[in-house]
């Protein structure tokens, strides 16, 4: 979409010279089309009687709101052998996602232009990296998305099988806690 510059306040009977052109106008305002890939910058000197004043204006491409922060979503904890979708949020019409693992327990199955289907296969932390592509440029999802992959693993670096803890004997008629390690 084009975008408009311009100089306020106008000053009447001025002349504006708009991004070096060696045509003058009486317009304060001045539309550029981006291409796509470049900021757009903007040069107006302004003549007014026996002065003139040179501005400079440069825009630059936001792929994201102010504020907005797109993140992968899908699952955290995926079942050995299972495939997931995952999705990045806020993305823009038109956006489309490159996405990969560099993790060997994540293998990406398929993709469309937005999401991507991984499936999970062995034990332990997998990561899924995505990048946003637009015709404005590319932006990396950070931070990439962690998913623990298979059995849970318990503190202290045991795997499965674990030990309940708590008493082995009880008198009858009382009470008594077990637990497992945190997972």
């Amino acid at each position: 979409s084009p975008v408009t510059f311009s100089v306020s306040p106008a000053l009447p009977c001025a002349l504006y010279y708009w991004n070096n052109s060696q045509t003058p106008t009486t317009n304060n305002s001045f539309q550029i089309t981006p291409d796509g890939h470049s900021n757009i910058v903007a040069t107006v000197n302004i003549v007014y009687g026996t002065s003139n004043t040179n501005l400079s204006k440069t825009l630059q491409y936001q792929l994201f709101a102010p504020g907005v922060v797109p993140l992968i979503t899908g699952s955290s904890k995926v079942c050995n052998g299972v495939t997931q979708t995952y999705s990045v949020s806020n993305l823009r019409p038109g956006y489309t996602v490159n996405w990969n693992s560099n993790t060997p327990n994540l293998t990406l199955m398929a993709q469309t232009a937005t999401t991507a289907d991984f499936k999970s296969n062995g034990n332990g932390t997998g990561s899924i990296h995505a990048v946003v592509v637009s015709d404005c440029g590319t932006h990396t999802v950070n931070p990439d998305f962690s998913v623990w992959v298979g059995a849970p693993s318990f503190q202290g670096g045991q795997v499965p099988p674990v030990t309940i803890s708590g008493p082995t004997q009880l008198t009858p008629g009382y009470y008594a806690t077990y637990s497992l390690p945190s997972a």
